[in-house]
């Protein structure tokens, strides 16, 4: 128990600390816990189907770093978005010569083709809340951490009913409201001291609490179907960094897409997104 606070409390602290990094250093840390995420996930994937682990990492590197280029390209110039989409069009078409045609192969490909795009549009999804500022970001740090903190507390002391028992029998309805319900005041209380409206800011609130959720069930859906308890082992008692991130993923890509949303409604809105 002691030794999965430290590595929580060390978790935030990497995060804040690549918040308020600035440039190239925020780039380097962020790419950095994405390759240690692709590489650890792209391993586990390829062991849990008895494939060899590590002939199939190059692809999912490949991947990262034209996504990585990509995505730079396209924070310069909303224009190179089709660029982006032909890349990963591309990559998914190419991809599947090199996995044997076996069900193991396919279903290798399969895995590769979703979650390497969607560690990517997470990711990338970060990197754009950063390009608009700390405040974004740190909206997304804290959103994850209370969903988290609240699922743990209300979860271990009141859980009764499992809230998807084909998918984590662990995880309670209970729990999940405990980290909804903290969310949505954490969050709220963060846009309201900002100068938003309240209905803002608890819409803000509830989509993130919810997308928290849906990350970490998501992530449990991935390891129940390969049959593994956790992507890795680099963070003890929390499993790889995917296991550690798998929220902050889905809340960094649906922030953007309020954020976006609220820029085309309210063009004088104060929460745009900078490109």
């Amino acid at each position: 128990m002691r030794e999965r606070l430290l590595v929580f409390v060390a978790a935030i602290g990497a995060g804040v600390g690549a918040v308020y990094a600035d440039g190239w250093a925020f780039l380097a840390l962020v790419c950095a816990a994405w390759l240690w995420m692709a590489a650890e996930v792209s391993i586990a994937a390829s062991r849990a189907l008895g494939l060899p682990p590590r002939r199939y990492l190059w692809l999912d590197v490949f991947f990262l770093v034209g996504a990585v280029s990509m995505l730079r390209i396209f924070f310069e110039s909303a224009a190179a978005a089709p660029g982006l989409g032909i890349f990963v069009v591309g990559w998914f078409s190419a991809s599947m010569i090199f996995f044997p045609g076996t069900r193991a192969g396919v279903t290798r490909w399969l895995f590769s083709s979703v979650i390497q795009p969607y560690m990517a549009v997470g990711v990338g999804s970060f990197m754009a809340l950063r390009e608009s500022g700390r405040f974004w970001p740190m909206v997304g740090i804290v959103a994850v951490v209370a969903a988290d903190t609240g699922a743990y507390l209300i979860g271990r002391k009141f859980g009764r009913r499992q809230l998807a028992p084909a998918v984590s029998p662990a995880k309670t309805l209970e729990g999940a409201i405990g980290g909804f319900v903290l969310t949505v005041v954490a969050v709220s209380g963060m846009l309201v001291r900002r100068g938003e409206g309240m209905s803002f800011s608890a819409g803000v609130g509830a989509a993130l609490g919810l997308a928290a959720i849906f990350g970490d069930l998501f992530e449990s859906f991935l390891k129940r179907g390969l049959g593994i308890k956790d992507f890795g082992a680099s963070l003890p008692g929390h499993g790889g960094i995917f296991d550690r991130l798998d929220s902050l993923l889905a809340v960094s890509i649906t922030l953007v897409v309020v954020l976006l949303v609220q820029s085309a409604i309210h063009p004088s809105a104060q929460s745009h997104l900078v490109f």
